[in-house]
């Protein structure tokens, strides 16, 4: 958890800005569009991949974004979650994660220390998922 600040836009001046500002209006509209992408493919991934897959995916992609690599070549996740967020981050149970966790562990390609990850083998991790 972080700290946030929430602000609130009157609205008829939001729309004033919208009208004077195309720009602005043409930047907002595109966000939005790539949101809503977002949540259709956040959708399409529930429906259609395997939960082992969504798991490789947001590994891969906690690397991408918090990975930092190590002087052994891992990749430290630096980013303390706990296996219910991990879980809610794949769409699962928090069991079945610590079963895919598990299951990562004894192929040797992540370990766990506490809530630290540590990614071993990106390479196998991306093998492991299906070609499309």
């Amino acid at each position: 958890m972080e700290d946030s600040i929430i602000c609130f836009l009157d609205r008829e001046k939001f729309f004033n800005l919208l009208r004077k500002e195309p720009k602005f209006s043409l930047k907002l509209l595109s966000l939005m569009a790539n949101e809503v992408k977002c949540a259709e493919n956040h959708a399409r991934d529930m429906a259609y991949k395997s939960t082992q897959e969504r798991m490789i995916e947001v590994l891969l992609t906690l690397k991408e974004a918090f990975g930092i690599k190590q002087k052994d070549g891992k990749f430290k996740i630096d980013l303390n979650l706990s296996r219910d967020e991990l879980a809610s981050l794949i769409g699962t149970t928090t069991e079945t994660t610590v079963r895919l966790l598990s299951w990562l562990k004894d192929k040797n390609i992540i370990e766990t220390s506490r809530k630290t990850l540590y990614i071993k083998d990106d390479k196998a991790l991306i093998e492991m998922l299906p070609e499309v």
